[in-house]
């Protein structure tokens, strides 16, 4: 599956970088606590139009809330991709909204993994967006929907 496959089709496949995640996340000692807290809409069995009825601030909420080491607690948005990841504009707005504004002081942070180079990385929204912006990405656009997104080198986001 990759970015032109439908709601339907990539709601039948499981989600490989959640998968990673959860897997970084028990391993990694660093993170003391874990647990799914957006919407998993592969395993709802929703359509896509009620899917689209969930408002956005909503169907964009972090996958998961963790707790680390040093009792910081976060929010963790997953994201998979081959070698270039998509990100959505009109997405960034909400990110930045559960960026420590919905609820104070709770940053968010992604992980990003890559089925082409068989690894993820875990990156804050603020050093996300500073990439998006200083290497000044391309743009594409989906055909199904029509919104843009940045086309970001999954290496570039290699810090």
């Amino acid at each position: 599956m990759n970015h032109n496959s439908t709601f339907k089709q990539r709601s039948t496949i499981p989600d490989i970088a959640d998968e990673k995640f959860q897997e970084y996340a028990v391993k990694n000692d660093n993170i003391l606590y874990c647990k799914r807290y957006g919407f998993d809409e592969r395993t709802s069995g929703m359509n896509i139009s009620t899917w689209m009825a969930i408002p956005k601030e909503l169907r964009a909420s972090p996958d998961f809330f963790i707790i680390s080491k040093d009792r910081i607690p976060c929010f963790v948005e997953v994201k998979g991709c081959t070698n270039i990841l998509r990100l959505k504009l009109d997405d960034l707005d909400v990110y930045n909204e559960w960026n420590g504004k919905i609820i104070k002081d709770i940053k968010l942070y992604f992980y990003i993994y890559s089925v082409a180079y068989n690894t993820g990385i875990s990156i804050s929204l603020n050093n996300l967006l500073d990439n998006c912006f200083n290497l000044k990405h391309t743009m594409g656009r989906y055909e199904d929907n029509g919104k843009e997104y940045y086309k970001i080198k999954f290496m570039d986001l290699i810090i």
